[in-house]
């Protein structure tokens, strides 16, 4: 059974019940959320001006569960980074687990981008690498793509979702089941970032990395993020 996700608010405060721990609205959705409209005008042209400024994509490493995807690490002193430690998205996550989060120092941010045939990501469930387990977000920029992201809920049913430009999803690790369809036409640009309850403990040699930026990698191509005219 497939059924449409709908976007999820995230403005109500999780806290304590007669002294037990409330469950946060992120375990209330079975460890997958979407939101749309994520950031602001501001933030939002930011982010989109530094995606697109990117013009270093390589092929994704042969060992990713993802097939025919490109992309890049973005670099910690890109204009993008202060957005995403204090801005709209940070707040939206620490309002979805009910704890204060930081971005991961261990996990790099990265640019994924959806455009030959075929491109998609197998189903899996995101490993854990911290202690509490990590949130995974993928945000979109733009998607002309009929590429679809499935997950399954605490029932078994299978959601999905073609995911709208400025919205994110959420991911609690080591919960949902997630894939994306194939893509057949379009394309699909997004960013990829793990976000961790503060404190949080790294599980070393757990991770990684997908796109390494190395100048010898023999996979690495002149390819510059081109979006759709409007």
């Amino acid at each position: 059974m497939i059924g449409k996700a709908h976007p999820s608010t995230a403005n109500d405060a999780s806290g304590t019940l007669l002294g037990k721990p409330q469950r946060s609205l992120l375990d209330k959705s079975s460890g997958v959320m979407y939101k749309k409209s994520v950031f602001s005008r501001d933030e939002l042209s930011i982010v989109r001006a530094e995606i697109l400024a990117l013009n270093q994509l390589q092929d994704e490493c042969s060992s990713s569960i993802a097939q025919k995807r490109r992309g890049t690490m973005v670099s910690t002193s890109s204009s993008i980074f202060p957005v995403l430690q204090s801005g709209s998205l940070h707040r939206l996550v620490e309002a979805s687990v009910g704890a204060p989060v930081e971005l991961s120092l261990h996990v790099p941010v990265e640019i994924r981008v959806y455009e030959q045939q075929g491109a998609g990501m197998s189903w899996h469930v995101d490993d854990v690498i911290y202690d509490p387990p990590q949130i995974e977000v993928v945000w979109t920029l733009e998607n002309n793509s009929d590429c679809q992201t499935l997950w399954k809920d605490q029932h078994d049913t299978v959601k999905s979702v073609e995911t709208e430009p400025n919205s994110a999803i959420l991911i609690a690790a080591g919960k949902a089941p997630h894939c994306v369809t194939s893509l057949k036409y379009g394309k699909r640009i997004i960013l990829k970032l793990v976000y961790i309850q503060k404190g949080a403990q790294y599980r070393v040699d757990r991770h990684k990395n997908q796109f390494e930026n190395s100048k010898s990698a023999k996979n690495k191509r002149k390819h510059r993020i081109k979006s759709k005219k409007r």
